[in-house]
C-alpha cells in the first residue's frame, strides 16, 4: 500500500460512513458494505505491515516497547494522522453496522456483542478512547480505563473459543478433549466444525485464521496485551493506546464478519441444538 491508496481508502470510508448514518433500513447495500469493509481491513491491516510498522514506532516513543520485529511490505512511511483517521473511520463504520443494523445476530455470542457495544458506547461518551494526542501517567484513571478496555476487547478471541467449546460439549455436537487448554488460533476452527455452513465455509475460515496469524497486526495486539499484563511500566512515562484499542476492536469485528459469512445462521444453529436436546 502507498500513500495515494491510503488517501483513496480514507475517502471511500468517509462515503460509506455518511451513507450508513443516513440509511434507515437493512438492504442489499449493507451486505455489499460488509464485503467492502472486509476487503479494506484485509488489504490495509492484515496483508500489509506498513501501518503497524508506524504504530509500533509511535508506541515506542512512550516507552512501551514490544518484542516484535515488523518488516514493511513497501518502503513507504505514512503519517500517524492518516493512520489514525483510517482506524477511526473503520471502527466507526463497524460500530454502525453492529448497533444500527445488527448484522451480527447470533444468540450464542450475545456476551461478545454486549462487550463490543460496551466499548462503542464508552467511546461515544469519553473522547480519550479515540484521542491519540493526550497521554496519561499510571496515576491517572484514563490510563487504567484504556488498558482495561483493550484487554476486554482482546478477550473476544478467547471468549469465542470457549463459547464454542461449551456448545459442542454441552450438546454433544463433537467429541472433544476436556483436558486441552484451548486457544483461538489453534482450536477455534476445530471447535466450530458443527457450526460451519459446509466444507467450503470451513476451508474459508481456515484460510482467514492462517492470514490473521501471519499478520503483524494480530501479533502486535497480542504482544501489547502481554506487555500490559506482565511488563514493567515506567511511572515517569506517559501512555496512550487509543489507536491500539481501535485496532483490536477492528480485528475482533473482522473475525465476526467471517463468522457471519461462514457459519450457519442463528436459526439453523438453534435447530441443530434443539435436535440434540429433544433426542
Amino acid at each position: 500500500m502507498d500513500k495515494e491508496q491510503l488517501k483513496i481508502n480514507i475517502q471511500k470510508l468517509k462515503k460509506v460512513a455518511t451513507y450508513l448514518k443516513q440509511a434507515d433500513k437493512i438492504d442489499d447495500k449493507i451486505a455489499e458494505i460488509v464485503q467492502v469493509m472486509i476487503k479494506i481491513i484485509d488489504q490495509t491491516i492484515i496483508y500489509d505491515n506498513s501501518l503497524i510498522f508506524v504504530m509500533n514506532a509511535h508506541l515506542k516513543k512512550t516507552s512501551r516497547v514490544l518484542e516484535l520485529d515488523i518488516n514493511r511490505v513497501k518502503d513507504e512511511t505514512f503519517g500517524i494522522k492518516q493512520i489514525h483517521e483510517t482506524l477511526f473511520l473503520i471502527k466507526t463504520i463497524i460500530a454502525i453496522l453492529l448497533t444500527k443494523f445488527n448484522i451480527f445476530d447470533f444468540y450464542i455470542y450475545s456476551e461478545i456483542k454486549a462487550s463490543l457495544f460496551f466499548y462503542i458506547n464508552l467511546s461515544l461518551k469519553e473522547k480519550f478512547y479515540d484521542s491519540r494526542n493526550v497521554f496519561f501517567t499510571i496515576n491517572e484513571p484514563e490510563y487504567h480505563l484504556q488498558n482495561q478496555i483493550f484487554k476486554t476487547l482482546y478477550s473476544t478471541f478467547d471468549k469465542l473459543t470457549y463459547i464454542n467449546h461449551y456448545l459442542v460439549q454441552r450438546y454433544d455436537l463433537k467429541k472433544i478433549n476436556d483436558d486441552v487448554n484451548y486457544r483461538f488460533i489453534n482450536d477455534f476452527v476445530k471447535l466450530s466444525i458443527p457450526l460451519f455452513k459446509n466444507k467450503a465455509a470451513e476451508l474459508r475460515f481456515i484460510d482467514y485464521i492462517r492470514k490473521l496469524y501471519k499478520s503483524s497486526a494480530f501479533h502486535y495486539i497480542r504482544k501489547l496485551r502481554n506487555n500490559l499484563e506482565h511488563s514493567f511500566t515506567n511511572p515517569e512515562s506517559q501512555y496512550n493506546i487509543a489507536m491500539e484499542i481501535e485496532l483490536v476492536f477492528i480485528l475482533a469485528a473482522r473475525t465476526l464478519f467471517e463468522i457471519i459469512s461462514d457459519f450457519k445462521t442463528d436459526d439453523k444453529i438453534y435447530s441443530l441444538i434443539n435436535k440434540k436436546v429433544t433426542k
